[in-house]
Order: C-alpha cells, then structure tokens, then sequence
C-alpha cells in the first residue's frame, strides 16, 4: 500500500523538526553563554532539553490514548511553543539578575543543571508533545497508521537536519535570538493556516486563529526585536554600560565602561582591562619570564598581550621580534574599537606581529625557534582552553623553541594555604609539563610562575642575576624591583610550594582533560563548597566496577523484562538513547579537541547526527532492510552499536591522531556522527513495532500510545546521557574511557534483550 502524506501536513512536520532544532540551537548558544563556554555543559543543557521533551511527549501520549482528537492540541501547542521560544531567551538572559549572581561569577554545576532544565522546559516540553501529536495526526490521516510514527521520525528528522544547517550558517551568526524566534513564528503561522484550509477533516473548523496568532507574533518580534534585545543583554548585564557586545564563533564578547576603565569579557569571564591592567600578574608574568633568558630576542606571545604583556616585553631592549597570535579576530577588533589609543600603541610597533589563528595550528606551522614562548591564556575551564595545557601541547612549545629558550604560564597559587583541589591543579600541570621538558621551575606565589626549558642545565632563578639583567636592561616598572625579586625568588617559598603539591594531580592530555576537570572542582568549590565530597568522590571513580555493574544491571532487567515483555523495548531503546548521547558528546568534544572552535559548529555538528538518525530511520522504514524480520534487525543493530562504541575506543587511545585542524577535524568528526545517528535511527522504527505487537493484546493499548512510550524512553536514556557524560564521564573518564563505558552499556542491554525469551515469540 502506497504509503502518502498530504503537502500541507508533509510541510507541517519539517517545519516542526526545522523550529526544533533553531530553538534548541539558539537556547544552547544563550547557555553556554551563562555558562562560560564549558563544552561539558553541553550534555546537561541537551539532556535538560531531551528530559522536558520527554516529559511532553509521554503526556501527550497518554492524552492521544484516551482518545482526544489531535488537531486542537497540534495548532494550540504550536502556538504555545512560538510565544514560549522568545520567553526563553529572555527568561535565559536574565538568569543571574533573577539568581542574584553578578553577571561576571561563573555558575557551579548544581546550577547548571537546575537552569539547564527550568529555562528550556517550556519551550522543549511543547515540543515533544508536538511530535506524538503529530504523529496522530498524520494516523488519522492515513489508512496505514501503523507506519505513521516511522514517517513522522523520518520527516522531523529531515527538517531538523535542514533547520540546523540554516541554524548554523544564516540564523545564529547573522541574526539575534529574537530574531530567530520571530522566523520560527513566521514558518509555523504560515503552514498552520495551510494546515488549517486544506487538510483539515469537513467535521473540524478551520481553526485561524492560532495560525493568525502566530504571524501575529512574528510581525511584533520583527519590529520590536533590536529594543527587545538591547533590554535583555542590559538585564544580562545588571545595566551596567556596555561598550560592545557580540556572538563572535569562539565566545560572547562583551565591554563593559566604568569611568575611563574598559573591562573585556569572555563568555562572562573577565579576560581583560585597560588601559590600567592588573600591574602585579603583567609585570610579573613579562619580566620574570624574560629575565631568566640573558638575551631574548625572539618572542612569542600566545593569547592575553593586548592586556599589557606586550608592552611590557618590548621594554626588553635585546627584543627584535614579538609574535602575538588570537584565536579570535573579533576580540582584537573589539579591542581597537573600544580602547584607548595610548593603549593600543604596541600595535604599530614595527617588532610586533599580528596572527589570528588557531594557536596550536601556528606551533605546528611555525618554522621559527623562538627564545621565548608566553602562553597568557587562563587556566582551562572549557575543553578549548584545556587543549592548551595538555602534553600534546606543550610538545608543539617544545618543537618551537630555541635550545636555551623557555615557556612561561601562570596557574592559580597560593603562599599561605593549598586545598585538594589547589593541589590537584598544580600537581596536574607540574606532572604534566614534567612529562615533556626536562626542567621545570615554579616560582610560587598568589599566581604560580611555571618557567620550563628543553635546556639541559634548566633555569637558575638567582636573586643577583635577575637583579643584574635588570639593571643592565633600564627596565621601567612600577613593582619589578631588587628587593621584590629577593621576595619572589625566596628559596624557602619554591620549597614550601614543591612540599605541598608533591603525588598530587595526573598528566593532563587531549582526550583525558585531568586538569579541566580539577580546575572545574576548584573553580565550582570556591563558591559551593558544599560540593568539596561530591568531587572527592567522583575523582575516584574507576571503569571496571562501572562497567560490571552495568552488565549485571542488564542481567536482572533482563529477567524482569521475562515476566513482562513489553518492557524490553523501552529499556534497550532507553539505554540505546543515552549511548547514542554519550557517543555524540565524545564526538563533539573531540572535535573541539582538535579543531577549537565548536561554538560556531554546534548546528553543524547536531546535523550531522540528525542526518544519520533519517537515514537509519529510512532504512528500516521503506528502505532495503525494511523486509527483515524485527526481531532479528533489532538485534544486528545491538550488535553493531557494540562494536561501533569500541572502534572509537580504540581510535581515541591511538598514541597519536593526526587529524588536527579545520578540515581534518570536520573529515573525521562528521562521518562518526552520522554512522552515530544511523545506527540510533534504526532502532527507534523497528522498537515502535516491537512495542506495538507485545502490547497488542493489552486493553486501552494504542499505537500512538506505544509510540510515545518508545519516544520517552528514547528522551530519558538521552538525557540520562547527557548528565552523566557532561558532569561526569567525559570530565573523569575522558573520551576513550567513556566510549568503552558506552559499549560496556550496549553489552547490558544486548544481554537484557537476549535474556527476556519472550521477545522471541514476536
């Protein structure tokens, strides 16, 4: 029986997928914004999404089952779900002000959990109730609704896969969020009123107003969306002036005035001030690092030098060239548009060179040997700065400095006082800078000065000749004296520092972020320290016991799904979810990882996966593996996500993974992504008939009703998935870690689906 659905109610569904997906996408963006950019955030704020859309479509199931007409609750909660998107982002934007934090505190994960999922409930829980809805709609209009659900999955798919790449290439970069949302009005008004005079049953009216309530919404949004955004980030910023605010592809970039002072932020992190800097970390930072080398000539600058450090490395006069390397254009042309000129006259400088580039990317092209490498980028609470700190890293320094040359950077410190937590920072990136160069030097303080050398003899921190280099160099500083020098340099201090952080931390590498995950502990104690034994305990964490657990989770479900056979789909489909959403995140933070700029990726990247949820629907819905028995299909799918979760467990403990960079990273990352979202997609049909033929004989049971069941399952286990890879797997675990968790996982629930013999009468 050819299988055809009307253009009006066809259109209606992309455009359900397609508002999805730029909701979703648009609410992420404001997140990570108030969330300072963690990557790990990422899970909780998708799993918040999927657990509230869960919840929507698991009522609107029960409401479809008891057998309401859909078409009043499809054209209200469409209208429900234009006014909540732009309420949303207004609701986001004023988090911190509504919480009572300062705009520039970061939020500890309690809080970005609990934000995470009261600002999206709204918007995401309507949306999943759309989707069984939907669903509905299209069996009542159809004589095959038993293929319904298959179709409805296919087709949002497809729009959300249209409406990510829009998302991500037109929408968010070149449109505000209330923009976006008034778009989104505009779509869903527009194929509502068609809904509403072409497909409609003779026995239901015509129903315009919540088409005409939409296009309404959509013409105030256009016209009133520059005051409306202008209010929000003025609520996001407790209406303190700002200078400048823009969504660059790295980061939210923001300027704040106060009297003559101009303080730029990142993702709501203080980066910066001018034209007075903090004087004691700059000149510090500059002239300790210069001093221990009795000729610099060559330096280079990575990240931070607009702050000051580079006017205070050209007062070295041995200095004849200072490469300064962003990652951010934006942030430089946010800075000379914003500071003060005396401010920016390192720039025409003739020793100074611009670079906006990927600064791993420029370690590894530069064919220059530098005597000097100052790395002034904080420490990492975002996998993008962690990959800055990592032993891959800090081999790229190595290979581009000169024999007797050095790398400086800066940690958190102390002179009175070192917690676990402090410890563990320290100690992690002792060990691993330790583990790459052959000296290493600390010279403690409120902020811990790490000097290292490829050089055999190391770095000798002699009160009199930095004293001597000093003088001899006419230095003009304002802090940087002989007797500050004999404080800094005080031996007795070194000692104190080495005694108290000795065993402490692990080496810190690309793909076992050690030292994010200790400085998140750190960062998130300072201000909940109610948290100190929740990180005590997840620090301890270990696979093995993880992983047996599971499989005897998986073994006594098992048995339980014997007694009642329905429940066998559900749970694998649930678990399947929260693979699928563990595999998605490694996958997103490897591409981080390798590339550095996620931010501006995200739509792309949920394409991808999106892209392989169709096909894999497709496949088994009218594709060529639609004839093959289910059960059997079922189970090869089991089998084949296994063996996929210990593929990319192999390739992320390879010594060395040479796909670094733009489009490297996009030809690895992208494929794994849709085979994700293949093997996912085909389980979801194959589970809704499952369901159907083990409820069949049960009363009140419904295919719509099934179908929502298999749909929440799918949203629990996702959201279960995200939690507990972005808050704790990925950050402890690291990526190859979780992905043998994940195949770990489907072992389980191949074990639970072969152990309840009941499924094999179906």
């Amino acid at each position: 029986m050819t299988f055809v659905i009307p253009a009006p109610l066809r259109w209606t569904i992309l455009i359900l997928g397609l508002s999805g997906i730029v909701a979703q996408t648009v609410l992420l963006r404001e997140l990570l914004i108030l969330f300072a950019g963690n990557e790990f955030s990422i899970g909780v704020i998708i799993g918040a999404w999927i657990l509230a859309e869960a919840g929507g479509a698991f009522a609107a199931g029960r409401v479809v089952s008891r057998g309401w007409l859909p078409w009043r609750p499809f054209f209200v909660l469409t209208l429900l779900f234009c006014v909540t998107f732009p309420a949303t982002v207004a609701v986001t934007r004023s988090y911190k002000l509504l919480a009572g934090l300062p705009p520039d505190q970061g939020v500890g994960i309690g809080s970005i959990c609990t934000a995470s999922f009261l600002l999206q409930l709204p918007t995401a829980f309507v949306h999943g109730a759309l989707f069984v809805m939907a669903c509905a709609v299209l069996a009542r209009t159809t004589r095959n609704p038993a293929k319904a659900s298959g179709r409805v999955y296919t087709l949002e798919t497809l729009g959300t896969i249209i409406g990510g790449l829009l998302a991500g290439y037109l929408i968010v970069p070149h449109t505000s969020a209330l923009l976006a949302a008034a778009l989104v009005a505009l779509c869903n008004g527009g194929v509502l009123l068609w809904l509403g005079r072409r497909q409609l049953p003779a026995d239901q009216p015509r129903r315009p107003l919540a088409a005409l309530a939409c296009l309404g919404l959509a013409v105030v949004l256009l016209a009133g969306a520059p005051a409306i955004d202008q209010a929000t980030i003025n609520c996001q910023w407790h209406g303190r002036e700002l200078a400048g605010y823009h969504n660059s592809p790295y980061q939210n970039l923001a300027v704040v005035r106060s009297d003559s002072q101009l303080t730029f932020y990142g993702d709501g992190l203080p980066l910066f001030s001018v034209p007075d800097p903090d004087i004691a970390m700059v000149e510090e930072f500059a002239h300790l690092s210069l001093l221990s080398l009795p000729a610099p000539r060559r330096v280079l600058v990575l990240g931070g030098g607009a702050g000051g450090v580079i006017v205070e490395i050209l007062k070295h006069p041995t200095v004849r060239q200072v490469d300064y390397v962003e990652l951010d254009p934006w942030l430089l042309q946010t800075v000379t548009s914003h500071a003060p000129p005396a401010t920016l006259a390192f720039l025409d400088d003739p020793r100074v060179r611009l670079h906006q580039r990927d600064l791993r990317q420029f370690l590894r092209e530069s064919t220059t040997r530098y005597d000097a490498i100052l790395l002034g980028m904080p420490l990492p609470v975002t996998l993008q700065g962690n990959r800055l700190y990592t032993a891959e890293f800090f081999a790229l320094a190595k290979r581009a400095l000169s024999g007797e040359g050095l790398l400086a950077l800066s940690a958190t410190g102390s002179l009175t006082y070192y917690g676990p937590e402090l410890q563990a920072v320290n100690g992690s990136l002792l060990q691993t800078l330790a583990a790459v160069f052959p000296s290493v030097q600390v010279i403690p303080g409120d902020s811990n000065l790490f000097l290292v050398t490829p050089a055999a003899g190391g770095i000798q921190l002699d009160i009199d000749l930095f004293s001597e280099r000093l003088e001899e160099r006419r230095l003009t500083t304002r802090l940087i004296t002989r007797e500050h020098l004999a404080y800094l340099l005080d031996s007795a201090h070194q000692e104190w520092f080495f005694a108290n952080i000795a065993g402490a931390g692990e080496i810190n590498h690309d793909f076992t972020p050690r030292l994010l995950f200790d400085h998140l502990a750190y960062s998130t104690i300072l201000f909940t320290p109610q948290l100190r034994e929740v990180f005590a305990s997840l620090r301890q964490l270990s696979l093995l016991p993880l992983a047996i657990g599971i499989l005897l989770a998986g073994a006594g479900a098992g048995f339980l799904a014997r007694r009642k056979p329905a429940l066998a789909c559900p749970l694998v489909i649930a678990v399947t979810g929260c693979t699928a959403m563990l595999l998605e995140l490694v996958l997103f933070c490897a591409f981080q990882i390798l590339y550095g700029a996620m931010f501006q990726a995200v739509a792309l990247l949920i394409s991808a996966f999106m892209a392989g949820l169709a096909g894999g629907s497709w496949l088994v819905t009218t594709g060529p593996l639609a004839a093959r028995p289910d059960r059997q299909l079922f189970v090869a799918v089991e089998w084949a996500l296994l063996i996929f979760c210990g593929l990319l467990y192999l390739l992320f403990n390879l010594p060395v993974l040479p796909m670094e960079g733009a489009l490297r990273a996009h030809l690895l990352v992208l494929p794994l992504l849709i085979a994700t979202g293949l093997l996912t997609g085909m389980q979801f049909p194959v589970a809704s008939r499952l369901q159907q033929a083990f409820a069949a004989g049960e009363a009140n049971a419904t295919a719509t009703g099934e179908v929502g069941t298999i749909f929440s399952a799918d949203l629990i286990g996702g959201c279960l998935g995200g939690l507990l890879g972005g808050v704790v797997l990925l950050p402890v675990l690291g990526l190859g870690g979780s992905c043998l968790l994940a195949m770990a996982a489907k072992l389980g629930s191949l074990l639970l689906f072969s152990l309840s013999r009941k499924t094999a009468k179906i």
